[in-house]
């Protein structure tokens, strides 16, 4: 069973809540699996299986090859880019989807198509560097959603933002994070409105301006910082293990199609962009062919349970000042001090009896 699976299979009974699940999937799955009719080019996903829900056509989608051919051994099957296969199948107007169906199959209805639309949608804009926004004299467009609150249209693509360019009169153009949270800030807005007058539109918060702007999250990266410099080369391995586990998002390398890298043998890990850019220009100064690669901000926990079964070694701020090197024991034992800290903030809901339905559970109980 893949980590993918795995997880799935954790959500089905409850263990993993959507909100735990979605975000760990653009970074592990990419690419989703569909089935297809032979003779469509790729990319303009003409579904070709279906199943029942509720009355309606749901798509079949699937984590990976295998489990596609396992299951739809007489349909032809295409990898296509994660975030395009769930836009195209809410354009679609399909109110759900189903992945890996089966034991552990998830079931998306609409909200939580969106929802993971969303999340696939943030590892590209992370990628890209900012959106596409309509813009009028310089300025970003500020659209009114309903009386009192405004907010900034933002798209993926020019195209897509060509249709609020015509209605307002506007140019669609490149601007990057940095701006545009600034505009929402001046226009009352927790976040700018993705796709927008599309119906794969959603609203992006406050926090995800913060990751998409590269914000480091200061205080608990500092600890870790703080930690490296006071081990002062020694493995104190457990306070450093410690630190990671109790990270929102750490630093890392990606390659120019937003994909992660590393330099050597070792998991690259920063605690600011700073250290990231700095290991770069000295890694570029050695090897001046080297691939671009640039700074990113992750969300450290779905990474970090990711990564723990390949048992990498890992390598803090290397090259960049105070520097740490673990094992690949380092990223297990983180995992499993993050799981005990869930387990811990659990128990009190358990003990008071509480039960929780998953919300799997909850999805297929509605009649």
């Amino acid at each position: 069973m893949t980590g993918v699976q795995q997880w799935l299979a954790e959500a089905r009974v409850g263990k993993l809540t959507a909100a735990e699940l979605f975000p760990r999937l653009p970074q592990a799955m990419p690419q989703i699996v569909v089935a297809c009719h032979s003779d469509e080019p790729a990319g303009s996903l003409k579904l070709s299986l279906f199943l029942e829900l509720g009355g309606a056509k749901a798509p079949v989608l699937f984590t990976d090859p295998d489990t596609a051919r396992a299951f739809a051994k007489d349909s032809p099957c295409q990898q296509t880019d994660g975030c395009a296969a769930l836009r195209n199948i809410i354009r679609a107007g399909y109110t759900a989807a189903i992945l890996n169906p089966g034991l552990d199959q998830l079931v998306l209805d609409r909200r939580h198509l969106l929802l993971l639309f969303r999340e696939y949608a943030l590892a590209e804009l992370l990628r890209m560097g900012g959106a596409w926004v309509p813009t009028l004299d310089g300025s970003l467009l500020v659209v009114q959603i309903k009386p009192g609150v405004c907010t900034v249209p933002v798209f993926l693509s020019e195209v897509d933002a060509q249709p609020t360019c015509s209605q307002h009169e506007g140019t669609a153009a490149f601007h990057p994070w940095p701006q545009i949270r600034s505009r929402c800030q001046e226009a009352s807005a927790e976040g700018p409105l993705l796709q927008y007058g599309l119906p794969e539109q959603i609203g992006l918060l406050r926090r995800h301006l913060a990751d998409l702007c590269g914000d480091s999250r200061p205080d608990p990266l500092d600890k870790l910082e703080k930690v490296i410099a006071e081990s002062r080369g020694i493995a104190n391995a457990l306070e450093v293990c410690q630190a990671l586990a109790n990270l929102e998002s750490i630093w890392t390398l990606r390659d120019e199609e937003g994909s992660m890298v590393g330099v050597g043998s070792y998991l690259n890990l920063f605690t600011s962009a700073g250290h990231a850019e700095a290991f770069i220009a000295e890694a570029r100064r050695k090897t001046p062919d080297l691939a671009p690669m640039f700074p990113r901000l992750m969300p450290a926990r779905p990474l970090f349970q990711f990564l723990a079964a390949q048992k990498p070694s890992v390598a803090i701020n290397q090259g960049s000042g105070p520097s740490w090197i673990g094992p690949g024991d380092t990223l297990p034992r983180v995992a499993a001090m993050m799981r005990t800290t869930a387990a811990q903030e659990a128990a009190p809901a358990q003990a008071a009896g509480t039960a929780r339905k998953s919300w799997w559970q909850r999805l297929f109980s509605r009649k």
